[in-house]
């Protein structure tokens, strides 16, 4: 059976997505790439440290 609340409630959803709901869907999605860039580059650096941590282990001990 088809509950008539949720047929309003995405009806009022999908006219508020296609006036005022663009920009808020950009938004979103921009605040989603940053956190992943932010993920992204917190990642490289933890792996550059690792690898200069095992270079130094290495050159430590080859002397």
């Amino acid at each position: 059976m088809i509950n008539n609340r949720k047929v309003r409630l995405m009806t009022r959803l999908a006219i508020f997505e296609e006036s005022e709901g663009k920009e808020d869907l950009k938004l979103g999605q921009y605040f989603r790439r940053d956190y992943i860039r932010l993920q992204i580059f917190k990642n490289i650096i933890a792996v550059t440290i690792g690898f200069a941590l095992l270079v130094g282990l290495y050159l430590g001990y080859e002397i």
